[in-house]
């Protein structure tokens, strides 16, 4: 995390600091009220329990509540002028604490408009906007999708800027690759419009290269497409409870594409003892109607040459519908609950980090030569030696990740690889489990 912290060795405290950043801010502004947050403040403490994943050590000088670019701007100048280091927060969801810091938290939460253009090709979105909230607008302002990933209350903007993992990413794309323009604001406080055509370099780093690196990005324009493809479904769940069956499955799993059979599905492993491991897999058929069509499909694929159990099945038919089944297998009554409800940004706060920490790796392998049913039995037998609590999921990426070059987004080491896998480990201490993860990987 590229931080800057204050200097306080000649005495000075974040809260005398924090006051020379609020005379700083309102000689700038007309009125920052409902905009600055410093120390032993009326709304500091709640803001300091809005990140994801927050460091004990992160403790800020400031909250900026970023409402337009003249904020920002104005936070961006006031931070340097005092030497502070800044970090941008929307939805506050990034797992390695990149939404606290020592300097200036600004947070962009409030920018979180929507506009659809005329043609329906492509939505400018504020920083703030949730991927629950950019669901529920898009379908219900132009039946149109973008390719978001499985949690309401992650910010759109930080997860197109990291690559945009997908459960749809075989048939639209990561989220980067839908990237079409970006506005921000850099650390000298000028703005600029990154796309296709100018600052190409910025354009190029901001498909996949992570956010706040270069800048605060406090506006994004994204392809959108139509969502008719995904309104009609089939969703399926179920388990593979033998254990020396799922070594199996992984390999055939890894060496498959799912596109041509216009399937999406992931698989997660649980490990309810050291002898034991259980795979339950969920999915949607795509463009199916009855669950007869989605049983002969998944034949066609290939996976029901595997015993599975508890195999059930549920027809739904609205693309928000299907992003819900296949984020929580499940659909609610009222879409709005799950998506706007469950997609305010800062939602899944806390004011210390979690035991749980995840990593991630990439495959990179050609899917005619998978790794062999040995190679995850031994994965699996040392997972179920080494964890007290871990959790494995893999996600067939597929075309999301070959439809490009591999270079022609900043995400090229993903695009190098054909599968994605997480590891989630919880142990007693945030230690053990950083310890865990690192032998798993």
């Amino acid at each position: 995390r590229r931080v800057v912290h204050a200097d306080t060795s000649n005495g000075t405290t974040n809260s005398t600091v924090g006051e020379a950043f609020r005379l700083c801010m309102n000689e700038r502004l007309v009125n920052i009220t409902s905009l600055v947050y410093v120390q032993e403040e009326d709304g500091y403490h709640a803001r300091m329990g809005w990140s994801f994943e927050p460091y004990s050590s992160d403790v800020p000088v400031a909250f900026v509540d970023s409402s337009n670019e003249n904020h920002i701007i104005a936070a961006v100048n006031c931070a340097r002028n005092l030497g502070l280091g800044i970090c941008p927060r929307g939805g506050g969801h990034s797992r390695i604490g990149s939404s606290m810091c020592r300097g200036v938290v600004i947070d962009v939460a409030q920018i979180n408009d929507v506009q659809v253009s005329l043609d329906k090709s492509s939505a400018t979105v504020g920083a703030g906007i949730t991927a629950g909230e950019l669901a529920y607008e898009l379908f219900g302002q132009s039946n149109r999708l973008f390719p978001i990933g499985h949690n309401p209350s992650v910010g759109v903007v930080g997860f197109t800027l990291a690559g945009g993992l997908s459960e749809i990413a075989n048939q639209l794309g990561l989220g980067c690759d839908s990237l079409r323009e970006v506005h921000m604001v850099k650390a000298d406080g000028s703005i600029i419009i990154a796309n296709s055509s100018h600052n190409r370099d910025i354009f190029w780093a901001s498909q996949g290269g992570g956010g706040g690196r270069f800048g605060i990005v406090y506006r994004m324009r994204l392809a959108i497409y139509d969502a008719s493809p995904f309104n009609s479904f089939v969703g399926f769940s179920a388990n593979i409870s033998n254990s020396s069956i799922i070594p199996d499955y992984l390999s055939w799993a890894f060496g498959r594409t799912e596109l041509q059979f216009n399937i999406v599905s992931r698989s997660k492993i649980f490990f309810p003892s050291k002898r034991d491991s259980v795979l339950e897999l969920r999915g949607v058929c795509l463009n199916e109607s009855s669950q007869g069509m989605c049983i002969e499909k998944l034949n066609r694929s290939g996976i029901l040459r595997f015993p599975l159990t508890n195999l059930r099945f549920r027809e739904g038919s609205s693309a928000l519908d299907m992003l819900q089944y296949v984020a929580t297998g499940s659909v609610s009554k009222s879409p709005e609950d799950f998506f706007v409800v469950g997609g305010e940004p800062h939602s899944e706060g806390r004011f210390q980090a979690d035991r749980e920490i995840v990593s991630a790796l990439s495959f990179q392998m050609n899917q005619t030569a998978a790794p062999s049913r040995y190679y995850f039995e031994d994965f699996l037998s040392y997972t179920r030696v080494l964890c007290r609590s871990c959790t494995i999921i893999t996600q067939n990426l597929g075309a999301g990740i070959t439809r490009v070059n591999p270079r022609s987004t900043a995400i090229y080491g993903l695009r190098l690889a054909t599968q994605w896998i997480a590891l989630r480990a919880k142990e007693r201490t945030q230690e053990q489990s950083q310890s865990v993860i690192n032998q798993l990987r």
